[in-house]
């Protein structure tokens, strides 16, 4: 187990920020490098009059952008470590195993042609440019989407660098104080008894969970912890079953 937010996360984060950053800095501020004069064309004009309109040069940067998270995803695959890094050479290559992950090549398909339909058909209700982008501009942006894989090569060799080896090493078992884990216990208990009380009473599982708190506190065999429970919760809470009590009494009397 590591922390939340280790240091190897950090490098990730940081470096695939950078470039990133980078790129669509370059391409907001020097438009020159997108195929087609994005800055003279009929959908860049239409965009300065009327803001309805999208023009070229910001579909780009949008596209740009949704690519990069795209293939982003294939690094993300990859959980490194030090260790890892250092000793197994299938831990540099991202694309090891993806064939037996059906349901993450589904996911990148289906994001990248809802992408697709949204940049070529969706331009009016996304303020993008009308009839999308050229096949010219779309290998431009997937080029530059695609910059993140040669990049995370090098921020593997940043986390080999600047994260030493003792943070992998686990956690103690019991760094985890006993009173949490009493309370988590008593938390999944009172949910899980909850859904009984809810599907024996026919009711939402917030009331099932209200009766079984109270259970938990006013039972025989009450825990040490108490949950929190105010007198407006226990004055509703003795309705609640009182009112349940008398449809069982009625039920039954119609049936008898």
């Amino acid at each position: 187990r590591r922390p939340i937010l280790s240091r190897i996360m950090k490098v990730n984060i940081l470096g695939q920020a950078t470039l990133q950053l980078t790129i669509l800095l370059c391409i907001l501020f020097y438009p020159s490098f997108i195929p087609g004069d994005v800055l003279a064309n009929e959908d860049e004009l239409k965009s300065s009059v009327n803001k309805a309109y999208g023009s070229t040069h910001w579909t780009v940067v949008f596209n740009v952008f949704v690519q990069l998270q795209i293939f982003n995803e294939f690094n993300s695959r990859k959980l490194q470590t030090v260790a890892r890094l250092k000793s197994n050479l299938t831990e540099w290559d991202v694309f090891t195993g993806i064939l037996q992950n059906r349901m993450f090549i589904f996911i990148v398909l289906f994001t990248f042609v809802c992408q697709i339909v949204i940049v070529q058909i969706g331009g009016s209700a996304f303020k993008l440019c009308q009839g999308g982008l050229s096949i010219r501009q779309w290998g431009f942006c997937i080029l530059l989407g695609s910059m993140s894989l040669p990049w995370q090569l090098f921020v593997n060799v940043l986390i080999v660098l600047l994260v030493p080896e003792e943070e992998e090493l686990l956690l103690p078992k019991d760094t985890e104080p006993a009173e949490s884990k009493r309370r988590w216990n008593l938390l999944r208990q009172n949910v899980r008894h909850g859904f009984n009380y809810a599907r024996v009473f026919k009711t939402s599982v917030k009331k099932g969970m209200t009766i079984s708190r109270m259970t938990l506190v006013r039972g025989q065999n009450r825990p040490n912890y108490r949950y929190p429970i105010t007198k407006s919760d226990s004055l509703e809470t003795e309705k609640i079953i009182r009112s349940f009590a008398k449809d069982r009494v009625y039920q039954h009397s119609l049936s008898s």
